[in-house]
């Protein structure tokens, strides 16, 4: 049994101020602490708006190094979004 220690894990909270209408914006997250490789990251939407529902935004992690991650933050709708909050998790490998 191995048990996860603080230096094996990263969380945060990444506030993406606006995207416009049917576009995709990347925000480029860096850890605190670098991993010693880069870890898995999970990531879930927190949708602060009235103009969209979750099903019309669409979040992805790419480019994850032992430094940090992209969220590309995709908005399907013909209106702008504001406030979207993204948590996310890094677990070490």
């Amino acid at each position: 049994i191995s048990y996860l220690t603080n230096a094996d894990f990263a969380a945060d909270t990444a506030i993406i101020g606006s995207c416009a209408a049917n576009s995709v914006t990347t925000y480029h997250v860096t850890f605190d602490t670098p991993f010693s490789n880069a870890p898995v990251v999970i990531a879930t939407l927190d949708l602060n708006t009235n103009n969209a529902t979750n099903s019309d935004i669409t979040v992805t992690i790419s480019e994850v190094t032992s430094s940090g991650f992209n969220i590309r933050y995709i908005n399907n709708t013909s209106n702008p979004i504001s406030n979207g909050t993204i948590h996310w998790l890094a677990i070490r490998k």
